[in-house]
């Protein structure tokens, strides 16, 4: 039950901050739910666009690279907590990216199975493992800095 409850409101939210970015760009967007809706698409953000198997990913990568002993408790407390702030916002970029592709190509381009869904999907985790690795890096640099 907890981890539904978890998953609405991380549905909810990168619905809601998705539409906002669509609206942005110009096309009208109107969220009810986990729907998007476009005036010739709608966009349902599923339990996988919640972010919460990225979070957990992410988590369990923070916690590893927390396992350095050369890094300080606040630096381990930035690496184990930035994962949320990564799930999200990278599955809100997939969204915002996939809703484009459907008020402009068509909503046949972004359901599962379709190139950039599950392309999109790949690229944007890759994209926040990327940014994860640089905080680390900054981490790391950090501590060679403050001795």
């Amino acid at each position: 039950l907890a981890i539904s409850e978890i998953t609405l409101k991380m549905k909810f939210f990168v619905s809601e901050i998705s539409t906002y970015l669509i609206n942005s760009t110009g096309i009208e967007a109107i969220r009810q739910g986990s729907y998007i809706y476009m005036p010739h698409s709608v966009l349902l953000v599923g339990d996988p666009c919640s972010g919460l198997r990225s979070f957990l990913a992410f988590l369990c990568l923070g916690l590893v690279f927390a396992y350095d002993k050369k890094l300080r408790f606040w630096q381990k407390s930035v690496l184990v907590s930035v994962g949320l702030p990564l799930a999200v916002s990278s599955n809100v970029v997939r969204v915002w990216f996939l809703g484009l592709v459907a008020e402009i190509y068509g909503m046949q381009h972004t359901g599962p199975g379709s190139i950039p869904h599950d392309a999109g999907g790949v690229a944007v985790f890759v994209m926040a493992f990327l940014v994860f690795l640089l905080i680390r890096k900054k981490m790391e640099s950090l501590n060679v800095r403050l001795g």
